[in-house]
C-alpha cells in the first residue's frame, strides 16, 4: 500500500547545540542567559518555516515555539538558566497547507557557571613535596596546585613573576597537569618570586589566579668563620675540643654545622663529618691519635640550599720528652 504522507512532508535533519562555527556539537557551557544551535536543512521538496523551542523537561517549558523563517541557527538570549541543569532545543518544519515535519530535539546542553577554586600554591624543588622557600644551584623547581571544580578540572596555567599574580619573569603557559617542572637557572638571587597559576574547567570557567608564598635563590656560600681547638699542641691523644665562631649566610641562612678530624685540611680520615646542628663546640672522645702528627679539626656551615664553606684549625700530638 502507498503511504498516506505526502511526498513533500519534511523530514528533520540532526540538531545541534552550539553556534554553527562550532561546527561540531556543544555539550557543556557557562552562560545562564543565552543558548544556540543550529541544523541541516530538513529533507523537503518546497519551502519550510523552521519552528523552535527550549526545555529541561518537556519541549517547550523555558521557551515557547517560536518561528525561526528558513533560519537554521539560532540564538536565544535573556534566560534564567540554572547550574547543574540540562537544556534541550525542540525543532520542527511547517511546510505549505500546514504540513508538519516531525520534532527533531538536541542531546542537551548542560550548564556550568561555577568557577574553580584554587585552595594552594607550592614550590619544591625534585624529589621533595615539602613546601621551601629557597633554591640553591641547579636546582629545578617542582611547582603543585591543589584545586578542585564541580565536574573536572582539565586546565592548568602557570606563571612566575616577581610580584603575586604577574608573570613578568616567565610568561603564562599550559599544561594538562597540576604538577609542573621549570628551570630556575637565569633568576637572580635575593628577589622575591612568585609562582603563579589559574585553572579551567570543561565548561571554560576560570579561577581567579592565586599565588604561592614566594620564593628565593641562594648561590652565595656562607661566609666561612674560623676554628679553634686551644692550642697548637697538645699531649692528650684520646680526646679533643673543637670550637668555632664567625660563621654566617646572609642568604638562606645556616641550616647546621658538621665537624671532620683528619689530617689534611677539610678531610675526614680520623672522625668523618658528623652534623652538630647549630651548636658552635664539640668535644671528641675516644680518639687514637699519634704523637708527632699534625691534624685539622675542619667545621663546615652548611645553608639551607646546601651551600657550604668551611674553615680549618691545626693541632700537633706532642707526647715526646723535651
Amino acid at each position: 500500500a502507498k503511504s498516506s504522507i505526502p511526498t513533500y512532508t519534511p523530514v528533520s535533519r540532526d540538531v545541534f547545540d552550539g553556534l554553527a562555527a562550532d561546527s561540531s556539537d556543544v555539550d557543556l557551557s557557562n552562560s545562564i542567559s543565552t543558548l544556540s544551535a543550529f541544523w541541516n536543512s530538513f529533507d523537503s521538496s518546497i519551502p519550510v518555516t523552521y519552528y523552535y523551542a527550549v526545555g529541561t523537561s518537556g519541549l517547550n517549558n523555558i521557551s515557547e515555539w517560536k518561528s525561526n523563517g528558513s533560519d537554521t541557527t539560532i540564538t536565544v538570549s535573556g534566560l534564567n538558566l540554572q547550574s547543574d541543569s540540562t537544556y534541550y532545543f525542540s525543532i520542527y518544519a511547517v511546510a505549505d497547507q500546514n504540513i508538519i515535519s516531525d520534532t527533531a530535539r538536541t542531546d542537551g546542553v548542560f550548564i556550568d557557571n561555577k568557577v574553580p577554586v584554587i585552595s594552594s600554591v607550592s614550590e619544591s624543588p625534585e624529589g621533595i613535596s615539602d613546601d621551601i622557600d629557597w633554591f640553591g644551584s641547579n636546582q629545578k623547581a617542582n611547582i603543585f596546585v591543589s584545586g578542585s571544580d564541580n565536574r573536572i578540572v582539565y586546565r592548568y596555567e602557570y606563571s612566575i613573576g616577581t610580584t603575586a599574580g604577574s608573570d613578568d619573569v616567565v610568561s603564562w603557559f599550559k599544561t594538562d597537569t597540576n604538577q609542573v617542572q621549570v628551570s630556575l637557572a637565569n633568576l637572580n638571587e635575593n628577589v622575591q618570586f612568585y609562582s603563579n597559576a589559574r585553572i579551567y574547567d570543561l565548561a571554560g570557567n576560570v579561577s581567579e589566579v592565586a599565588a604561592s608564598n614566594g620564593f628565593k635563590i641562594d648561590r652565595t656560600r656562607p661566609q666561612s668563620g674560623s676554628v679553634s681547638t686551644g692550642s697548637n699542641y697538645q699531649f692528650d691523644a684520646s680526646s679533643m675540643e673543637i670550637s668555632w665562631s664567625g660563621f654566617s649566610d646572609s642568604g638562606s641562612g645556616i641550616e647546621r654545622f658538621e665537624y671532620a678530624l683528619g689530617t689534611q685540611p677539610g678531610s675526614g680520615n680520623v672522625v668523618p663529618r658528623v652534623s652538630a646542628n647549630l651548636s658552635e663546640s664539640v668535644n671528641l672522645n675516644d680518639l687514637t691519635l699519634e704523637d708527632g702528627v699534625t691534624y685539622y679539626a675542619s667545621v663546615f656551615a652548611v645553608d639551607i640550599v646546601g651551600n657550604e664553606s668551611f674553615a680549618s684549625s691545626s693541632i700537633i700530638i706532642d707526647q715526646s720528652p723535651p
